[in-house]
């Protein structure tokens, strides 16, 4: 019965224009208690899960979440597969050190990946977390200073990137799992 229930909201949604993939339609099958959300969501939010097509319904849900373009952008590539280094606009770049903060203290760092201009860099850790704008997106990540005592920010690198399996794919399930649903 429950089967029949799903498959039915399932078809009714598809009847409106949402794409189902089959991985979605698997998934939910395996989680009927998710139909009475998803049918809310899609009830509530049919033109834009319409005009997102290519995120599914699963996409959409996640991608309604997401408080800012940014970070819908960072979301988009993710889930589109296309990942990545992705190479921050010196605006954006300069907005994102604006609305974070240290949660470290200044180190010297020996990893290749946080050499700036082949220059060995000073790390901190700084956090977004309470920052609508990138919280979702960013949460943690290193922001690189120049080693001749500069307190300004000359790189930035986010380890938890989005791309699918995390930086070198040995991100764990878990923070996989936190990566997408922030």
């Amino acid at each position: 019965m429950v089967r029949i229930y799903v498959a039915s909201k399932i078809g009714s949604w598809e009847a409106k224009g949402v794409h189902v993939t089959d991985e979605e339609r698997d998934w939910i099958f395996l989680h009927p208690e998710t139909v009475a959300k998803i049918d809310a969501f899609v009830r509530g939010n049919l033109q834009k899960a319409k005009e997102i097509l290519r995120f599914g319904i699963l996409g959409n849900m996640i991608r309604s979440l997401f408080s800012s373009d940014f970070e819908k952008r960072m979301f988009d590539r993710y889930w589109s597969g296309e990942g990545g280094t992705y190479t921050l606009t010196g605006a954006e770049f300069n907005d994102i050190i604006a609305n974070g903060r240290s949660v470290s203290t200044r180190t010297p760092s020996s990893d290749s990946n946080n050499q700036v201009n082949g220059q060995a860099t000073d790390v901190e850790i700084w956090d977004w977390y309470n920052n609508r704008r990138y919280n979702l997106t960013l949460g943690r990540a290193s922001v690189l200073f120049s080693r001749n005592g500069s307190n300004s920010p000359i790189g930035f690198r986010d380890g938890f990137n989005f791309n699918p399996g995390g930086a070198d794919g040995h991100r764990s399930w878990g923070d996989e799992a936190m990566t997408l649903i922030g």
